[in-house]
């Protein structure tokens, strides 16, 4: 029961901080392109 539920606690932070990365990589892309729109202007 209790190893059950340690993995499932793994799992419930694995995925979030999966996600997040994603998140947190797009928003550096924007911010990137945004940065590199500014410097042409």
């Amino acid at each position: 029961d209790i190893r059950q539920s340690i993995n499932f606690n793994q799992i419930a932070a694995i995925e979030p901080s999966n996600n997040y990365r994603e998140q947190l990589g797009y928003e550096l892309r924007r911010m990137k392109s945004e940065y590199e729109k500014k410097l042409q202007t």
